[in-house]
């Protein structure tokens, strides 16, 4: 206890956890786990959201909440299959720009050749 406050001495906790964190050894790859986690879910935590917060279109709409569902499953069922970072950021972005397209791009070029 100092001035009233409890003291937590990391010194003492020997688990393999606590020294790669003392250490800054905690890695996944040659990255470290944050920057990992981070650039695997980034789209999913900022992009969406943030998107679906102004106002837009019922299609862009639309395309965000699918995103805003798939983009979390893409991310858990991914690594199953390849747990390499760059490889699951690409996809995530190709799917976004898929799924935009679906939504938006492609009915309205549609909509043009009736015309």
């Amino acid at each position: 206890m100092h001035a009233g406050i409890a003291v937590c001495d990391y010194e003492d906790d020997n688990t393999p956890v606590s020294h790669a964190l003392r250490t800054g050894q905690l890695r996944v790859g040659h990255s470290h786990v944050l920057y990992a986690v981070c650039s695997m879910w980034t789209l999913w935590i900022f992009t969406v959201p943030s998107l679906r917060a102004r106002d837009c279109s019922a299609a862009e709409k639309d395309a965000l909440n699918l995103l805003f569902i798939g983009l979390p499953l893409l991310n858990i069922t991914l690594p199953l299959i390849w747990k390499s970072f760059p490889f699951i950021y690409t996809t995530d972005v190709v799917v976004m720009g898929a799924i935009y397209a679906w939504k938006l791009w492609l009915p309205a070029a549609k909509a043009k050749e009736q015309k």
